[in-house]
């Protein structure tokens, strides 16, 4: 069984080693790439990161200020936001376990109103404006762009040639972007419906309302949004597909 994985490259990377793992092929077909925003800084008298995707936790490996382990409490939206971020040198993190609500929460239950600015370091573009949430919930909320993401000027040729050829099994989606980013791709490489008749395996219920939107005829959604579950959604949707094939 072969996987497109639709991640950035260095994301895709990690992805892939985990289909390995469970018997998978995957291929690489980034629709997005990540720029570092330079120059960015923390407030002196921050209080707590807030965390809600690996690429900003990757940033803080990039901070001159915060060069080696630092105690700085760490709120991550999830378990491989949380990793990213100790191998970028904090001491100090915890994981909401894969959901922005229950980061939030985290958020409440942990931090001081008064107790010094919550900074939320994201991209240039977010889905859920938390920093104005927790404004008007009584905190010093921050928000801080560390990244940005763009379309990438094309799919890899391997990629193309294997999608034309009906040699995927299923296609991972981790956002409503990326799907856009693939989609349109796909288009400009000639190779859009082959794809949208491929099964789409999508991180949560905003991922998959954009790929029916893109045209994606078989739609499977993660139980969370947690890279674990979207997979478990990946095996039963090869199950079904091969359950129909065989009939």
């Amino acid at each position: 069984m072969t996987i497109l994985v639709t991640r950035p490259e260095a994301d895709a990377a990690a992805t892939i080693r985990r289909l390995a793992a469970r018997g998978y092929r995957g291929v690489s077909a980034p629709g997005l790439v990540v720029a570092p925003v330079p120059g960015w800084r923390l407030p002196a008298n921050a209080a707590a990161l807030v965390l809600t995707s690996r690429n900003a936790a990757t940033c803080l490996a990039s901070q001159p200020d915060l060069a080696g382990p630092y105690d700085i409490p760490v709120l991550c939206v999830g378990d491989r936001t949380a990793d990213a971020a100790r191998e970028a040198g904090c001491a100090s993190v915890r994981s909401a376990g894969g959901r922005v609500a229950d980061l939030h929460r985290l958020v409440v239950d942990t931090c001081s109103r008064d107790g010094g600015p919550i900074v939320y370091l994201s991209g240039r573009a977010v889905s859920e404006n938390l920093d104005e949430t927790l404004r008007r919930e009584g905190f010093d909320a921050r928000r801080i762009v560390v990244y940005e993401t763009e379309a990438a000027p094309s799919l890899p040729a391997e990629a193309v040639a294997a999608i034309g050829m009906g040699q995927i099994d299923a296609v991972l989606f981790y956002s409503p972007r990326s799907v856009e980013a693939v989609s349109g791709l796909a288009a400009k490489a000639g190779i859009a419906d082959a794809l949208a008749g491929i099964p789409a395996v999508t991180l949560s219920d905003r991922v998959a309302a954009a790929a029916k939107k893109a045209g994606y005829r078989h739609i499977f959604v993660a139980r969370t949004p947690q890279e674990s579950d979207l997979l478990t959604a990946l095996d039963a949707a090869v199950k079904k597909t091969d359950t129909k094939r065989g009939d």
